[in-house]
């Protein structure tokens, strides 16, 4: 008898959650094979494809918004997720709808019979491809998982690609260097395409206009910007002779909507217009989840998913541009083990007047007593689980101090549902 595959959203969400069992398995023979099956939904719109080390999701959303916001039906593609799976794939800046989520996974479990092992990545690409066909989406922003050369979503042909920036991470598969993570991230320059670089290290940038040459692609680098006002609220960003209004918090927010105005700039080498008039109000209300964003006031708690030393320095820089001298920052930490913990250390201890070692539900994470054990010269308190340690410390702190939670998204993650759940 034939297996009937699950209709509903519970079983489709279970099912590709049971995909993790297959890792990473980088490659392009898999998702090519099942775009074909699905009639190669990924060449019916145009797109902008953005890796990196740093900054993908947030630049990925306010391309996303600036392009809603000039009237074209908008997919996005985002990579991890903080709660559900429908995070991911977005249309029109929302969220994919759960009846829609539970269809495209049923067809593409139909559709990948005889397609071995897809590995969890390349099903949901797999699925936001097909989804943003039927939507007749006329551009999506896609988001790498990792790297880019081998990365699923690199069957793209996009109209422009962007590298953020590059620093060590995912060494044991990119390259133990940033001059070998810079090749690979190289990988998503297409053939007379656009490459579009917010890479401030004259090295790897070199490499990166080396390989759009052999391309034959333009290739531009970000401008210098000014942030002229920081707040809790927003801040004011000085990008040529206009003054930007951004919600996003963060000196590296205003890094990547640099990043994101060269993009802007460079597609209009293609024909492609954007009035800043419709650009203003499409950044000043954006949201990022788990991205230096406050949770709760009193006290003051906020969550970044800094997950490698350069995303750990960019927080803590942004926090000292913030956070006044006379306050005590409680630290809740918890990191993955396959992460350059001591990096990430380095970094964010000088913050901290109060540490909290902990580890999120994740079979990667770094025991607390691990991570603890790394940690001197602070007083340090260890927590077996991320709700544990975020009861501890919003108890603990007076109303001037501040709680920081940080390390990784799956400790974010975690965070978030216990405040926003408590909250209630």
């Amino acid at each position: 008898m034939e297996k009937k595959f699950p209709v509903n959203y519970k079983e489709s969400e279970e099912y590709i959650e049971n995909l993790e069992r297959f890792g990473i398995r980088l490659g392009l023979s898999r998702i090519g094979a099942i775009l074909k099956e699905l009639g190669n939904p990924h060449l019916s719109f145009k797109a902008i494809h953005v890796a990196g080390t740093n900054g993908k999701g947030s630049t990925v959303m306010m391309l996303s918004r600036i392009l809603r916001a000039h009237g074209f039906k908008t997919g996005s593609y985002y990579s991890p997720h903080l709660h559900k799976l429908t995070e991911r794939i977005r249309f029109n800046n929302k969220p994919v709808l759960r009846n829609d989520f539970a269809y495209f996974a049923t067809l593409v479990r139909e559709k990948s019979r005889k397609i071995p092992h897809l590995t969890q990545f390349e099903f949901l690409t797999a699925m936001a491809f097909a989804f943003f066909s039927r939507e007749k989406a006329e551009w999506a922003v896609v988001e790498t998982g990792l790297g880019g050369k081998y990365d699923a979503t690199n069957v793209l042909n996009p109209e422009l690609s962007i590298i953020t920036n590059i620093s060590l991470d995912h060494t044991d598969r990119l390259g133990s260097t940033v001059e070998e993570i810079a090749l690979d991230k190289a990988g998503i320059i297409k053939k007379k395409g656009i490459l579009v670089t917010g890479e401030r290290n004259p090295a790897v940038r070199r490499i990166l206009k080396a390989q759009a040459g052999k391309k034959s692609s333009l290739f531009f680098t970000s401008e210098p910007f000014n942030i002229q006002q920081r707040s809790f609220h927003s801040q004011k960003i000085k990008i040529g002779r206009i003054v930007y209004d951004l919600s996003l918090l963060g000196d590296f927010q205003a890094e990547n909507l640099s990043v994101v105005f060269k993009a802007l700039e460079a597609l209009g080498f293609r024909g492609n217009k954007f009035e800043y008039r419709k650009i203003r109000p499409a950044l000043q209300d954006i949201k990022m989840a788990g991205r230096m964003e406050i949770i709760r006031k009193a006290p003051l708690v906020i969550a970044d998913g800094a997950h490698n030393p350069e995303g750990a320095r960019n927080f803590r820089i942004s926090l000292q541009s913030l956070i006044k001298n006379n306050c005590r920052i409680w630290m809740i930490l918890g990191i993955l083990a396959d992460k350059d913990a001591n990096g990430i250390l380095k970094e964010l201890l000088p913050l901290a007047d109060i540490v909290i070692a902990t580890s999120s539900r994740n079979s990667r994470a770094l025991m607390p007593e691990k991570l603890a054990a790394k940690i001197s010269g602070k007083k340090t308190f260890i927590k077996e689980s991320v709700p544990e340690a975020v009861k501890f410390a919003v108890e603990s702190a007076g109303k001037n101090d501040v709680v920081i939670i940080t390390g990784s998204l799956y400790t974010v993650a975690e965070a978030r549902k216990y405040l926003l759940l408590s909250s209630r």
